[in-house]
């Protein structure tokens, strides 16, 4: 009678991994963050992950990189790790690894969210068969969609947040952390105009990708930045911005934007992935 296998899920961005494990239940342990600066590679990273959880047997992962997924060579946008899928693969003994996108991960966990999982900004109600879109700065700007199908959803990974802007303002001596600390708001009124403009800003991009997509089902807001702004992106321009759209504002105001509330959706979205077939 053969065990049943565990399967590695997988959230690498530019600073940090994060990894847990799918028990053959379903269930997940916890997961454990490492910061990519402390390891040579990513093969280092997973064996010393394994090493602390030690799986009596392994046989298939998904991981979710920050980077474009285009053959077997994959190199982090903002870091300098680059591996092979298969040699990845054949590292750490697995039957199947997949290795996708981490904001296509965020976009297949948005049908496993429940409602305590995001927070509606405005307005609006999702059209249940059109697509949705998601973008999340972080370190990077993460951009995908998902387009509903028959039977599922289709997670289109995209390099959205690369696209051409070019906004300047003068430079203080402040981490991206204290920029949107309110504390630090009274010590240099220019972190607090710095964070309005980030949230207009963001308002724009994503009524931007709204209508380029034609994402009627809705466009969440991921990433660490916005969630840890709480209130305060509620009541800043984001929304305004997103349906000043001339002709089209009455198109964007029924549209719903959200903020997904949820730690670490890549690991739901990728959990999601271990389970399919």
């Amino acid at each position: 009678m053969s065990v049943p296998e565990v399967g590695l899920i997988g959230d690498i961005g530019a600073t940090n991994a994060r990894f847990a494990l799918v028990q053959p239940d379903g269930s997940t342990i916890p997961p454990r963050v490492y910061a990519l600066n402390d390891y040579p590679s990513l093969s280092d990273v997973i064996d010393a992950y394994l090493a602390e959880e030690s799986p009596e047997r392994l046989g298939q992962a998904v991981l979710a990189v920050a980077a474009p997924v285009t053959g077997d060579q994959i190199t982090l946008t903002n870091h300098t790790w680059t591996f092979s899928i298969e040699a990845l693969r054949r590292h750490v003994g697995l039957k199947r690894l997949r290795v996708i996108n981490d904001f296509a991960a965020n976009a297949l966990a948005i049908p496993h969210l429940g409602e305590s999982d995001r927070i509606q900004i405005g307005v609006g109600s999702p059209v249940s068969d059109a697509p949705i879109a998601l973008i999340g700065p972080g370190t990077g700007l993460g951009v995908s969609s998902l387009v509903p199908t028959q039977s599922s959803a289709v997670p289109i990974p995209g390099e959205g947040g690369h696209v051409t802007m070019a906004p300047a303002v003068p430079a203080g001596p402040f981490t991206p952390a204290q920029i949107t600390n309110p504390r630090i708001w009274d010590e240099d009124p220019r972190t607090r105009e710095a964070t309005a403009m980030f949230c207009a800003m963001l308002g724009t991009v994503a009524s931007n990708l709204a209508l380029t997509l034609g994402a009627r089902g809705g466009i969440y807001v991921a990433g660490g930045i916005v969630s840890r702004l709480g209130p305060y992106f509620a009541q800043s321009e984001f929304r305004a911005r997103f349906e000043a759209k001339g002709r089209f504002r009455g198109y964007l105001a029924a549209i719903p934007t959200y903020v997904i509330a949820r730690p670490l959706p890549a690991l739901l979205g990728a959990t999601a992935l271990l389970k399919q077939p």
